[in-house]
């Protein structure tokens, strides 16, 4: 069975037509530290009259580009030597340093930073 999905504007409730459709207007508003984004339905008639309650802001403003995607963090360099031995030795060590002095640490998965970074202040 076929669907149809049927956009309908968002100010008028309106369906859109083939002459007169409704598309998806994306935009963001707001001061740079409280900027929100939103999404609108709106016939392309109604779109034309955003359009002109803008055009004299939109004419003397500055287009910018998506921001590119922060860095991941990372909590320090990788403290690797190469032999893979030598970094499961290195592993286990903290995690028999760490577990003896107080913190828990399983045998498997993620150690914590701070704990890495506590064992590296004690050695």
């Amino acid at each position: 069975m076929a669907r149809r999905i049927v956009l309908t504007d968002d100010l008028t409730n309106e369906e859109g037509t083939e002459e007169n459709p409704v598309l998806t207007w994306h935009f963001s508003y707001g001061p740079s530290n409280n900027q929100k984004r939103y999404t609108v339905d709106l016939t392309t008639e109604n779109y034309g009259k955003l359009e002109d309650a803008l055009k004299r802001f939109v004419n003397v403003a500055t287009e910018v580009e998506d921001a590119p995607a922060p860095p991941r963090s990372v909590s320090g360099p990788r403290r690797t030597t190469g032999r893979p031995s030598a970094d499961k030795e290195r592993l286990n060590s903290i995690r028999e340093w760490a577990n003896a002095n107080g913190y828990t640490v399983g045998d498997r998965g993620r150690i914590k930073a701070e704990i890495v970074d506590a064992y590296d202040a004690a050695h």
